[in-house]
C-alpha cells in the first residue's frame, strides 16, 4: 500500500498483501472521437444509458452504431515498481454510470460481450446484496460521491490483462494519477480490472473494492492506508461479495498482525475487512460515510467522526476507537448474538472459524510473548472442575491491555468479559460450578498504540485452590 501519493495507485492482487506503487510517467491528454455513421459494424453495447424504453420488448442491452477506440495510459505490473504504458481500448458497454473499455488484444481473448453485459448489470443495478441496488448505489449512499476529474459522471472501466510478478497474480487498481495533470495521467475517473474472467464473482468485488478507493479520494487522498482497505473491503461485503474470505482465514490464524499499521505492505486484509465489518454492525451506516468525508486520518479520523455524529453523542460515555478495538477483540473469539445483546457478534458475515489460540493445559504456567501494537494475541486456558485460576500479567506498555473472556457453555449469555489495562495486572478466575466440569478462560493481549516493533509481555498462572 506505500505512502499516499498523486503519482500513484492503489494496486490489488492474489499476493497476500494491496500495494500503492508510486509512479512516475508521461503525460498524455486523450480525447474521446465518437464515430458515427449508417453501415458501421456496431463495437458498442449500450446498456441502461439514455432514456427509458418505450416498451418491454425494447429493454434491456442494444448494439448501437458507434464505435470508440482510444488509448489509455495503464501500468505494466509484470516488472516491480510497475511501468507506465499505453494500451489501446475500446469502449464494448456504455451503462448509466460506467463507460466498459476492453484492451483490444484481450477482447474475445477472453474478454466477451457476455462479461461486458453483467460488469454493466452488477455496477448499474443488481448486486448479491440487493437484486435492485448496483455497486455504483450502495457504494455511493454508503462511502459518497466519486470525483468528477473529467467534467462526465460515469466511471471508465478498463478491462485489461494484468499478469503476473514473480508467481503473484493481479486484480485491479485504482490509479489515483488519473486524478492528477500529471504527466501520464488519463484525467478520468477509471478503474482497471483485469482480463482474466472479469465477470466473475471475485472479480466484481475487486470492483466494488477499487470503486470505494475512488470514492475515497475525493473526500480524503491523505488517509492511511489500513483506514483506506477496510473500507474497500467493507465495500465488498455491503455489496454482497465476501470473496476475500481467505485473507480473514489468514488473520485468524495470526491475529498477532497488526490492525493499525505503519504502511500499505504491512497491512492485512482479513483484519481490515474484520475490522470495518464489526464497526458497520456496531455503529451502522452513518458513521461510515461520516468516517470516509473526515478529514482527518487514520485513528484521529475514526474518533473525529465519532464525534461528530449522532453515534458518538448518543452514547455516555461515548466509544473511542481504543474501547471498539477491545470490543472487537473479544468479538473475534465469541461471535455470539447472545452475549451481552450481541454486542460481541457479526451481523453481516459468518467467521470460518475463531481465532488461534495457544492452548495451556498444565501448571504452573509462565509465558513469554511478544504483541505488535493493534495486533492481538489469544492464550487459552483450561480450569479445573474445582479451584481457581490466579494470572499475573506483566507489559513493556502502559497501553498493555488483557480481556479476559469467561465464556460459559450452558447459557451464553452469562459469559463473563473483564478488561485489564496497564503495565502490570492480578487477575483471579473461579470455575462457578461449571456443569462441563473443566472451564475455559481466554486471555486476549494486545497494545493500544501503534508501536514501530512489538512489545514484551509476561503471564504467570497458577492454581489456586
Amino acid at each position: 500500500m506505500g505512502e499516499t501519493s498523486s503519482s500513484g495507485g492503489y494496486l490489488y492482487g492474489d499476493c497476500g498483501e494491496l500495494k500503492s506503487m508510486r509512479v512516475l510517467a508521461g503525460f498524455l491528454a486523450f480525447s474521446l472521437f465518437i464515430i458515427v455513421g449508417a453501415g458501421l459494424k456496431p463495437a458498442l453495447h449500450q446498456n441502461g444509458a439514455g432514456p427509458a424504453p418505450a416498451t418491454a420488448a425494447d429493454a434491456g442491452p442494444k448494439p448501437v452504431l458507434n464505435t470508440v477506440n482510444r488509448e489509455f495510459w495503464t501500468w505494466y505490473v509484470q516488472k516491480m515498481p510497475p511501468e507506465d504504458i499505453k494500451v489501446r481500448a475500446t469502449c464494448r458497454g456504455i451503462g448509466q454510470n460506467l463507460y466498459v473499455f476492453v484492451n483490444d488484444v484481450d477482447w474475445l481473448r477472453p474478454v466477451t460481450q457476455a462479461d461486458v453485459d453483467r460488469i454493466i448489470e452488477t455496477f448499474d443495478r443488481s448486486t448479491p446484496t440487493n437484486p435492485q441496488k448496483g455497486i455504483y448505489q450502495i457504494a455511493t449512499e454508503a462511502f459518497g460521491q466519486p470525483p468528477d476529474k473529467d467534467g462526465d459522471p460515469k466511471i471508465y472501466i478498463l478491462i485489461s490483462e494484468l499478469g503476473e510478478f514473480r508467481g503473484h497474480h493481479f486484480d485491479g487498481f485504482f490509479r489515483y494519477l488519473d486524478q492528477t495533470n500529471e504527466k501520464g495521467s488519463n484525467q478520468l475517473d477509471m478503474l482497471c480490472v483485469d482480463a482474466h474472467d472479469p465477470a466473475s464473482e471475485y472479480h466484481l468485488g475487486v470492483l466494488a473494492h477499487e470503486f470505494q478507493h475512488l470514492i475515497h479520494w475525493r473526500y480524503d487522498p491523505e488517509e492511511e492506508g489500513w483506514v483506506n482497505e477496510a473500507l474497500s473491503e467493507l465495500c465488498m461485503i455491503l455489496c454482497g461479495y465476501y470473496t476475500d474470505k481467505r485473507h480473514v482465514e489468514t488473520f485468524l490464524k495470526h491475529t498477532d498482525r497488526p490492525l493499525v499499521a505503519p504502511g500499505h505492505g504491512a497491512t492485512s486484509y482479513g483484519a481490515c475487512l474484520l475490522w470495518a465489518t464489526y464497526i458497520y454492525d456496531r455503529l451502522g451506516l452513518e458513521f461510515i460515510g461520516r468516517w470516509v468525508r473526515e478529514p482527518g486520518q487514520g485513528i484521529k479520523g475514526f474518533e473525529d467522526a465519532l464525534k461528530h455524529t449522532a453515534v458518538g453523542a448518543g452514547f455516555k460515555p461515548a466509544p473511542t476507537f481504543n474501547s471498539l478495538f477491545a470490543d472487537w477483540m473479544v468479538a473475534l473469539y465469541i461471535n455470539d448474538p447472545g452475549v451481552q445483546n450481541g454486542l460481541y457478534a457479526y451481523k453481516s458475515l459468518s467467521l470460518p472459524f475463531g481465532p488461534f489460540c495457544e492452548d495451556v493445559t498444565s501448571y504452573p504456567s509462565e509465558r513469554e510473548g511478544e504483541v505488535s501494537g493493534y495486533g492481538i494475541d489469544y492464550i487459552r486456558f483450561s480450569l479445573p472442575a474445582s479451584g481457581g485460576l490466579s494470572i499475573t500479567a506483566k507489559g513493556d506498555s502502559p497501553g498493555f491491555l488483557i480481556e479476559v473472556i469467561e465464556p460459559n457453555k450452558e447459557n451464553p449469555s452469562l459469559t463473563r468479559v473483564s478488561e485489564h489495562q496497564g503495565k502490570e495486572a492480578n487477575i483471579l478466575v473461579d470455575n462457578h460450578g461449571s456443569l462441563h466440569g473443566e472451564k475455559e478462560v481466554v486471555v486476549a493481549v494486545t497494545v493500544l498504540e501503534a508501536t514501530e516493533k512489538p512489545v514484551r509481555y509476561y503471564l504467570k498462572a497458577t492454581l489456586e485452590q
